[in-house]
């Protein structure tokens, strides 16, 4: 008998995020698969079929950027975030059922900003800053949006009779959400 598909969205920054808390280090494309693994054996989709896991994220800016007090250059493809998130997509492509969907990072104008805690301290006491105190002025898009076109998607064709969801979310109208 045909069995129900559904499908699994994960919004790639807040996994790795959440998946470095706990695991202390960065999360490797195994890691990823073993989260899925645990969702797959949740009771709201045990007796479905998977059809494809869905991986969200924005790879980190590869531009070049002067740093704010030194003045001196730093390509950040070269850097080890970027190299480990390179290779995080690259293992998780190779993997079965695994769909990876990329937004974009945007460097914003003005490319550096204060540090929150920084600015706070400055209040109190005076001190010349230096390029450890700023940090890039990113911002990620197209993410969010994939994941709500896709959603609408497997919605509308009825591709999947359940999705599992992710990500940091807000409030739904007219959606049941359920958290594991």
């Amino acid at each position: 008998m045909f069995q129900p598909l559904y499908a699994i969205l994960l919004d790639g920054g807040f996994l790795t995020k959440k998946l470095y808390a706990k695991l202390e280090r960065h999360p490797t494309a195994d890691d990823i698969v073993a989260e899925c693994e645990r969702l797959q054996n949740l009771q709201a989709v045990k007796n479905y079929e998977l059809l494809r896991i869905y991986y969200y994220d924005a790879p980190p800016s590869a531009d070049s950027v002067t740093k704010p007090v030194s003045r001196t250059r730093m390509n950040l493809a070269t850097t080890e975030r970027f190299r480990l998130s390179q290779s995080l997509y690259d293992q998780l492509v190779l993997k079965p059922h695994f769909a990876l969907r990329m937004g974009e990072t945007r460097l914003s104008p003005d490319k550096w900003r204060i540090k929150p805690r920084v600015a706070r301290s400055l209040v109190s006491e005076q001190r010349a800053l230096g390029d450890d105190d700023f940090e890039l002025d990113l911002s990620q898009k197209g993410v969010d949006m994939r994941i709500g076109l896709d959603m609408a998607r497997l919605a509308l064709r009825e591709t999947v009779r359940a999705v599992v969801v992710v990500r940091r979310f807000g409030l739904c109208s007219g959606v049941q959400i359920r958290s594991s």
